[in-house]
């Protein structure tokens, strides 16, 4: 279940982008937090690696990193509705990376929502076919596909 105070708290500083600037901080100066939470969601320690993508969020929205730490913390968490809204800001901020699209369409399965699990998986392979390392992403995406298909 997702704390609505933490929730609360990083949609209003998402709308008002303002903690990093009022700390005079800029996102690489994060990057030894990212790759902390990076760790940790590797290493299953998957509560404080939600908490740490949280609050990095909270940081700087803007990043692509810390947003998309906290749609794979999300879902690891089992709160694929916080993955999806996470994943709708990456396909807005990068509607031609895959990224945003796989996510979206593991939050979907994870709901139920086949039709636009299928149609979002679909889409990222399409973009992740344009580059040559995400072979790892388009074999996990086709795997989903095919397990969907057999269902």
């Amino acid at each position: 279940m997702v704390n609505t105070d933490l929730a609360e708290m990083i949609q209003t500083k998402f709308v008002e982008n303002t903690l990093l600037k009022d700390m005079n901080l800029e996102p690489k100066h994060m990057h030894g937090a990212l790759v902390n939470a990076n760790e940790k969601l590797k290493n299953g320690d998957i509560s404080e690696a939600f908490k740490e993508f949280a609050m990095l969020t909270l940081l700087d929205p803007n990043e692509i990193s810390f947003q998309t730490g906290l749609a794979e913390a999300a879902l690891a968490t089992n709160q694929p509705e916080l993955a999806l809204q996470t994943a709708s800001i990456l396909i807005t901020k990068e509607p031609q990376k895959g990224e945003g699209f796989y996510i979206s369409g593991r939050a979907c399965l994870a709901m139920g929502e086949i039709d636009l699990a299928v149609e979002d998986l679909q889409d990222a392979i399409a973009r992740f076919e344009q580059h040559a390392d995400k072979t790892d992403l388009i074999n996990s995406a086709r795997k989903l596909l095919s397990a969907i298909e057999k269902s």
